[in-house]
């Protein structure tokens, strides 16, 4: 059944605001997914915020390479 093959499944995205990432975050919420999106760019995410359909828009703004901006 299309749209529903991850629902109830969470999917976490680094580098969610780039092109790769950002196709990829619509994707697995078109699947039925909810997705923790993160990125370095705090202007990426809220332009991915705005073009992401209805329902939870919270986004996780961190830099996956200093230990400390992600503990």
């Amino acid at each position: 059944m299309p749209g529903r093959r991850l629902r109830g499944k969470v999917a976490v995205v680094t580098g969610a605001a780039g092109g790769i990432g950002r196709v990829l975050v619509h994707a697995l919420l078109a699947e039925g997914a909810k997705v923790a999106a993160l990125d370095v760019s705090g202007a990426g995410l809220a332009a991915l915020r705005d073009s992401l359909p209805g329902g939870s828009k919270d986004r996780l703004l961190a830099n996956l390479t200093d230990i400390f901006a992600v503990y």
